[in-house]
């Protein structure tokens, strides 16, 4: 699946910090400093290309993310 350009993504721990990136051209986004902890992602439904929009009735994704890890998939 193609990755969305120009998308915003917050990601958000449990203790409320909220970190925001935009993806690149293809799709990707790197969040920098973000500390081992349980995430919530979610995109702002305004950034998305027209004709897109978040599916109905679906939640944000949890995301686990160790100490010292890189995930850059």
């Amino acid at each position: 699946e193609q990755g969305l350009p120009s998308a915003i993504l917050r990601v958000q721990q449990a203790a409320g910090t909220v970190i925001t990136a935009t993806t690149n051209a293809t799709g990707n986004a790197i969040f920098a400093n973000v500390h081992a902890g349980t995430y919530t992602i979610t995109v702002e439904p305004s950034s998305l290309p027209v004709g897109f929009a978040p599916t109905p009735g679906s939640k944000p994704a949890a995301y686990q993310m160790a100490w010292g890890k890189s995930d850059l998939t």
